[in-house]
């Protein structure tokens, strides 16, 4: 690892390549600016979030005081909302993560110009970082700014934790850098922990910068084993975050969790190879890689390729420092540790975004060679072409989930999607037959029930409705979303008493759903209970001070 003279590569003036890097991004992801939400999670944590319309100070001490949607991303979630209060269209949430994508991209150059004293060999590496169609999830997905934003913190922090390596192994290193090339690198990392925790593998990561540079254990430690410590309250609130239904769901014998772990790294390194029938729902639960034999057969590839690394290290410590950064940026998404998504599938495109910075190193280190620039330059031209065609995929729910249904048949969480926009639009013929399809694929899956429940509501089949809804609180039993529409449904059937107790139920596990405390505040209403009904009306309005039905109804009972 070379300090970054550029005595080689110095051919593209250095604002160039910035202009090249943000104009490559623009052109390939600008598209998506035009896309709408889907409803793949950014319903919930954007578009009808309602502490984000509009914006309160009250949403924001929520944000940084409790998860939201099994994860507490506090740093993403300010950034949503300061973004909200510019603008609510879906095109501002878009044009933030191709903004973020664009930051990402540069700083991945600069710390590959820190990595390989070539500045074209830089760019043509942080091209490929930018523009592999394995990016285009996490950019052209609103709800993934927490990857895109992670990301970018996280490459801020391994950048300057490099500058400060080579610095140090140098002895060139004032005590002012030091203090700053540090302060700015340990800020950076808390900050991308709390946009995601994922990012608890960036000490692992300049770990491994550090076995390059070749400073002495003692010094790696001094700084390393704080970070390490810094990990560990993430990995608490993360696990406590984590609703024990779905990790049980997913979970599998720990002695089958590195071959699902080896089963996830082979098909990462088979879409990086032939970017390919990229969709957001793969279907590779553990139960499905073992049912198909694959995880009998699929280590050979990880273990094949961490041979290879093995062998070439003295001759190529760069070529295998990217290969234990590959691993390790997977590791939190591996399966050695089951997590929610599991459920759906153990691998996800927007896992690898920032294990991505792997493939960048090894087009950046042979692009130091002159006969391998013009190949590499062919094959970001066809990446970016496959990436550009891929965001079109996430132009609306509609486009997404009838993509993700032609590569993945089984995708039980497209159908279920497909019903709920049906239902959405008032038609619950289309909504049940998919919610049905959606439960046969997945009879444990509680948001099947919970949508074919909305479209016999719409019905007026209240008893299809109610049994739906229990059904999905067997297989989950703290589900607010179930117990939400319980609670309504038997407060429509009259029956106030069940209705009260299971919107208190639901309280229990969501208490900081508005939705939830106005809801039971009606219910109080229509039993003729003010006082409590003015108690839940106001928790409504501490949590949304701005929502206008609890408003109302708060005047209407006062005494």
């Amino acid at each position: 690892m070379n300090p970054a003279d550029d005595s080689r590569g110095r051919a593209i003036p250095l604002p160039l390549c910035f202009l090249i890097l943000i104009a490559s991004v623009f052109a390939i992801y600008g598209r998506t600016i035009r896309f709408d939400f889907t409803s793949w999670d950014d319903y919930e944590t954007i578009a009808r979030n309602p502490r984000l319309h509009p914006p309160a100070p009250q949403s924001l001490a929520d944000f940084w005081t409790r998860p939201q949607m099994d994860l507490y991303i506090p740093v993403t979630y300010t950034l949503w909302a300061l973004t909200a209060n510019v603008s609510q269209d879906p095109g501002a949430f878009h044009a933030l993560n191709v903004l973020l994508h664009a930051g990402s991209a540069c700083v991945a150059f600069l710390l590959l110009r820190r990595l390989i004293n070539d500045r074209v060999a830089a760019l043509i590496g942080a091209c490929a970082f930018a523009l592999h169609p394995l990016q285009v999830e996490s950019v052209a997905w609103v709800s993934g700014t927490k990857d895109v934003l992670c990301g970018l913190l996280s490459l801020i922090a391994i950048w300057q934790y490099a500058i400060y390596a080579q610095a140090d192994r140098s002895g060139e290193l004032l005590r002012s850098d030091r203090i700053r090339l540090l302060s700015i690198a340990t800020i950076a990392f808390i900050l991308a922990m709390l946009a995601k925790p994922t990012a608890i593998v960036i000490p692992l990561i300049a770990a491994v910068l550090d076995l390059i540079v070749g400073r002495p254990p003692r010094k790696v430690a001094t700084i390393l084993v704080p970070w390490f410590l810094l990990v560990i309250p993430t990995i608490v609130i993360t696990h406590l975050s984590q609703p024990a239904a779905h990790a049980h769901a997913a979970a599998t014998a720990i002695s089958r969790r590195p071959l699902i772990a080896a089963d996830a790294i082979a098909f990462y390194l088979y879409k990086l190879a032939w970017p390919a029938k990229l969709t957001f729902d793969y279907g590779r639960t553990p139960d499905v890689i073992f049912a198909r034999g694959w995880g009998y057969g699929t280590w050979i590839v990880p273990a094949l390729v961490a041979t290879i690394i093995w062998l070439s290290r003295k001759k190529s410590p760069l070529f295998a420092a990217a290969g234990l950064i590959f691993l390790i940026a997977l590791l939190p998404t591996l399966g050695f540790v089951p997590f929610d998504f599991q459920a759906y599938s153990t691998v996800a495109d927007h896992y690898v975004y920032l294990a991505m910075l792997a493939p960048a190193i090894v087009v950046a280190f042979a692009s130091t060679f002159q006969r391998a620039r013009a190949p590499a330059i062919v094959l970001l031209i066809v990446l970016a072409s496959r990436a550009f065609f891929q965001t079109s995929t996430w132009t609306n729910s509609r486009s997404l989930f009838e993509h993700a249904l032609s590569i993945n048949p089984s995708s039980f969480a497209s159908y279920n999607s497909l019903a709920a926009a049906a239902a959405e639009a008032r038609d619950p013929d289309t909504a049940a037959r998919f919610s049905r399809r959606a439960i046969e694929l997945r009879p444990s899956y509680a948001g099947g029930y919970l949508t074919y429940a909305d479209a016999m509501r719409q019905k007026g089949d209240l008893a299809a409705a109610a049994t739906a809804l229990k059904q999905a609180l067997q297989y989950e039993p703290d589900y607010p979303a179930a117990l939400h529409n319980l609670a309504a449904i038997h407060a429509q059937q009259g029956d106030l008493p069940r209705a009260i107790e299971t919107a208190k139920r639901e309280l229990a596990v969501a208490p900081g759903s508005v939705e939830g405390h106005l809801n039971l505040a009606r219910m109080y209403v229509q039993s003729g209970n003010s006082a409590q009904a003015r108690r839940e009306l106001q928790a409504t309005l501490q949590l949304d001070p701005q929502n206008q039905p609890a408003r109302e109804l708060l005047q209407a009972v006062q005494p």
